[in-house]
């Protein structure tokens, strides 16, 4: 349980970074979709796509991403984050600091969906904990903010810092 809440400071910390930085009037893009263009990760290439409860959301800017080296709380993880505003935002935290299949990830939609599952890096490269390219895939399950079921989720990221 300290191993999770560990993780849950982390993403908080992050997460406020994040939505404190520049921000910028965002056009307005089709249903569906979260931003455009270039923030956050500087190619338009960079997407976190996703699909609950029959919705597909790709979210295309203000998107980064962390890897946290082992010897540092918490003890070698990659963070994911995306969107511009508290009830878009996307998250990941990966206990890894290396390409592999993980089964025990946190993902957090908005503020007011939450749960774990299995998350894939097919491409995990960093030379200094944010520069460098991160791809993959999750599925999981997420739960509301009281705790119950809310269905499951699954999608895909690629991430060039």
């Amino acid at each position: 349980m300290k191993r999770i809440y560990c993780y849950l400071l982390t993403l908080i910390i992050f997460t406020t970074l994040v939505v404190t930085g520049c921000k910028i009037d965002q056009p307005i893009y089709p249903d569906g979709t979260v931003g455009g263009g270039t923030g956050g990760g500087g190619s338009s290439s960079n997407f976190i796509s996703y699909t609950f409860a029959g919705k597909t959301t790709r979210i295309e800017s203000h998107i980064v991403f962390q890897v946290i080296a082992p010897g540092v709380v918490p003890e070698g993880s990659t963070q994911i984050i995306g969107g511009t505003e508290p009830a878009n935002l996307f998250s990941i935290i990966a206990p890894t600091a290396v390409a592999g299949t993980f089964p025990n990830g946190l993902i957090a939609v908005g503020t007011d969906l939450v749960g774990e599952g299995t998350i894939v890096f097919s491409t995990l490269t960093s030379a200094n904990g944010f520069n460098g390219t991160l791809k993959g895939t999750f599925t999981g399950q997420m739960n509301d903010k009281t705790g119950s079921p809310a269905g499951p989720i699954s999608g895909s990221f690629s991430i060039t810092n």
